[in-house]
């Protein structure tokens, strides 16, 4: 009997042993998890506040207090707000993507639909220009202007917050699959403005913006649609340059020839590719009171239309070949 009583107890030791030493393991794996858990939420925080101070938050937040509209307008988001409004930037909310990133579509706590812009890379030189025309467009409401509501600087390659347009950019178009005779740039005008390569210069010393500012932007248009390629682009060396400054420095040592996409030596005379190329180098000039009217600019285009069509009949064997521009 004092045996089994014995064997019992020790049954019964062995099973609380076991037990405690289970609970034991579960406490402690549990506490492990919580802690590496704790751990890498604080190495993500660390890393964040790094790109931040990196990607100058600190300028933006200075330049945003130093001015009293700016607080209202200019927004710096942290990386969690767009990454829930973007459900971890899933690949089902991509609007688009090229050389420069992806744009994804983005739902804020809100409600407010916009385009969050992530680019593959900036220069580290660039940076300040950078924050600074943050802070400039992020203040500028215009009909034709889309609205950058601010940026997130805790990644590696600060992230743009656009306000949502749908009918995506000339670029876009352009390289599409449809002809080019097969869009209005009114799909785009609203889709121009709002992006650094398109907006007058003269801003940056006025802050205001004026039908001279319009035709500024309608000039890159031109530029983007002479020499197919977006209003920010990536050069050979990999660096970015501004399209409408490359067509200003590259027209005064090549022909004009050399400069615009093949495609449009295809389908244009030499005479129509100088005529639109004279207007639209009076276009970007970068005194606004040197610029043409808009409506001196339609007179003009108009003129080439009716040279054309008159071409066009002239020749009805080369109509097929004409019709595109």
């Amino acid at each position: 009997v004092q045996c089994t009583f014995t064997k019992k107890q020790n049954l019964l030791l062995g099973v609380g042993i076991g037990l405690s030493s289970g609970f034991g393991v579960l406490l402690l794996s549990s506490i492990t998890i919580v802690l590496v858990r704790r751990w890498k939420r604080d190495i993500q925080k660390q890393l964040r506040r790094n790109h931040f101070r990196k990607n100058q938050g600190l300028l933006l937040e200075q330049l945003i207090s130093s001015d009293e509209n700016a607080s209202d307008k200019t927004k710096i988001f942290t990386l969690e707000e767009l990454e829930k409004a973007t459900n971890n930037f899933d690949a089902t909310r991509i609007l688009g993507r090229g050389g420069h990133g992806m744009v994804y579509k983005g739902i804020l706590s809100n409600q407010h639909v916009v385009a969050i812009k992530r680019s593959k890379n900036i220069d580290e030189g660039e940076i300040s220009q950078f924050i600074n025309e943050v802070a400039i467009l992020s203040q500028i409401n215009h009909r034709n202007i889309v609205k950058l509501f601010g940026c997130c600087l805790e990644t590696e390659v600060p992230l743009l917050v656009y306000d949502f347009v749908p009918n995506g950019s000339l670029y876009e178009i352009l390289h599409s699959n449809s002809s080019s005779g097969c869009f209005l740039l009114s799909h785009v005008v609203t889709n121009v403005q709002g992006t650094f390569g398109y907006l007058d210069p003269e801003y940056y010393h006025t802050g205001q913006l004026n039908e001279k500012s319009d035709v500024y932007s309608f000039g890159v248009v031109l530029v983007e649609l002479l020499l197919r390629r977006e209003p920010i682009f990536t050069t050979e060396s990999g660096s970015k340059e501004n399209l409408a400054n490359y067509f200003l420095s590259e027209i005064k040592v090549r022909p004009i020839k050399e400069i615009v996409a093949a495609q449009i030596c295809e389908e244009a005379t030499e005479e129509e590719i100088k005529s639109v190329a004279s207007l639209t180098e009076m276009c970007l000039r970068l005194r606004g009171e040197e610029r043409p009217t808009m409506k001196e600019v339609e007179m003009t285009l108009q003129l080439l239309r009716t040279k054309r069509s008159n071409s066009c009949h002239a020749s009805p064997e080369n109509d097929e070949d004409m019709q595109p521009l």
